[in-house]
């Protein structure tokens, strides 16, 4: 139920959003015997204890996607385990935090970055540790004396400036000295930009946010 939610969201401070309003409501739960009896009472309506969670977090329930997870978690008599979800959301939050943390210590040149910051935690929040892992990998011990060759899939042309960026972030991403790139205009594509490197795919496309989404 959690990692539904957390799939909902679709950046991380939407999922950070979240993760205040189910602390909210764990925290009252916890701590308000009433409260937590009202939500566990059969002889209350579905409506009516979600007006009362609408009351106390008013600021996060005008989220939709967050209100008909809480609308749902309700109907199917689970709101009595908000208390562990909310603790396992924060865990995977927090763990997220601490990854993207991690890889930007080992990339200080990027860390500053909050284009490299953001794309780094979209990898993680999507499971794609492993493209991650597969960069430090590359990087790691390696000289700086190889060729890298890379294919970008974008939509349109890009600028001369626009590639000269994408091609230096990859090669000081990998430590090469010299890049090759080939360039597919993908005209299905909405926006963004996808990377190949070996059997490594760096994909940032619209598309494919979306696609996360529904």
């Amino acid at each position: 139920m959690f990692g539904t939610l957390f799939a909902l969201s679709e950046n991380f401070e939407e999922s950070l959003n979240y993760q205040k309003g189910l602390k909210a409501i764990s925290d009252l739960f916890a701590s308000n015997q009433e409260f937590k009896n009202m939500l566990l009472n059969p002889s209350f309506k579905d409506n009516e204890k979600l007006d009362v969670i609408k009351e106390i977090i008013p600021e996060y329930y005008k989220d939709a996607k967050f209100a008909e997870w809480l609308t749902e978690l309700v109907r199917r008599n689970r709101i009595g385990e908000i208390e562990e979800i909310s603790d396992e959301y924060s865990r995977l939050n927090n763990s997220l935090n601490e990854k993207v943390a991690e890889v930007k210590e080992k990339f200080p040149e990027y860390g500053k970055n909050s284009s490299f910051t953001n794309f780094l935690t979209e990898l993680l929040r999507k499971d794609k540790v492993e493209q991650i892992e597969s960069m430090e990998g590359n990087t790691s011990g390696k000289s700086s004396n190889k060729e890298l060759k890379i294919k970008i899939i974008v939509a349109s042309e890009l600028s001369d400036e626009q590639l000269k960026g994408i091609v230096n972030k990859f090669k000081d991403m990998y430590k090469a000295e010299t890049v090759q790139y080939t360039i597919e205009i993908d005209k299905s594509i909405i926006g963004g930009i996808k990377v190949c490197v070996g059997n490594t795919i760096y994909d940032n496309t619209i598309d494919t946010r979306l696609r996360q989404i529904f």
